[in-house]
C-alpha cells in the first residue's frame, strides 16, 4: 500500500500511526509564535524502525 504523505510502500501489516503531536504558543496580538515544541507518542498500532 503507498502511503501518500511520504511517499514510500507500507508494509502490508503495519498501519499509519500519529508519533509526533506539535504544539506553539501564538501571541495573538502580534501573530507571533514565541515558543513551539514536538511531543513524541509511542505508536499503537505499528512499530518505529530504529532509523
Amino acid at each position: 500500500m503507498l502511503n501518500p504523505l511520504v511517499g514510500m510502500v507500507q508494509p502490508a501489516d503495519q498501519q499509519s500511526d500519529i508519533i509526533e503531536i506539535g504544539i506553539c504558543l501564538l501571541d495573538v496580538q502580534s501573530g507571533e509564535i514565541t515558543d513551539s515544541r514536538g511531543i513524541m507518542v509511542k505508536p499503537e498500532r505499528s512499530t518505529v524502525s530504529l532509523f
